[in-house]
């Protein structure tokens, strides 16, 4: 959704805040509106008056678990993801926290490592290790991205320019997976010129399952 946002420099101090969402991309407020209300709180900020967006900064530690996932399925959907990972995302760390239910209501950034390495060994006893390495990564990338976009303060109740302390998945043990000694990211690298025709000759020999070569 897109949002309208002021900035204004009070005391040497850049402060910059959410007015509300664009009417035509799913928000309640229109251009007319939006600016009205840009000049009431540029007022306040000037008189160092209370306003809305720092009433809210004050009684808030950024976004909890839950708002940080509906951003991040948010985000999902736009950047064009297949919905059935969507639906898995929303399922099992999503507003619906299938697997880590108890911390929905949590700020985000209160979650901790050894809190994350817990609970990939409880889901991994529970629901076995491919589930709690899946739950584990799915919780890796929504933190990633709520970092990304609250350095660039366009998460509201975290100052922009804010960077977040380190991922707390970092902690966790991963799963063996399909044999591999240990859980590794899959290499997301290109192929270099000079070992294309290599790939390619090792690409046509590979057997589909009735035995036939593909070409």
């Amino acid at each position: 959704m897109t949002t309208f946002i002021i900035n204004r420099r009070v005391d040497g101090k850049l402060r910059r805040e959410a007015l509300g969402g664009w009417k035509a991309r799913g928000g309640d407020m229109d251009a007319r509106s939006a600016r009205k209300e840009a000049l009431i709180r540029l007022g306040k900020l000037a008189n160092n008056e209370t306003t809305p967006g720092a009433a809210k900064r004050a009684n808030r530690s950024g976004p909890t678990l839950a708002e940080a996932s509906a951003l991040y399925i948010n985000w999902l959907r736009k950047d064009g993801s297949r919905p059935s990972a969507v639906s898995t995302v929303e399922r099992e760390v999503g507003p619906q926290g299938r697997y880590i239910k108890q911390w929905l209501s949590r700020p985000l950034i209160s979650l901790t490592g050894k809190e994350c390495r817990a609970r990939h060994e409880a889901i991994t006893k529970e629901h076995g290790p491919h589930v709690a390495n899946r739950v584990m990564r799915e919780l890796r990338a929504l933190w990633n991205y709520i970092a990304k976009e609250a350095s660039a303060g366009m998460v509201d109740g975290i100052p922009s320019g804010t960077v977040l302390p380190g991922n707390p998945t970092i902690a966790v043990l991963w799963n063996k997976e399909n044999g591999a000694a240990a859980y590794t990211e899959r290499r997301r690298e290109p192929i270099p010129w000079s070992k294309l025709p290599m790939w390619r000759g090792d690409a046509v020999n590979i057997k589909n399952p009735s035995g036939a070569t593909t070409t």
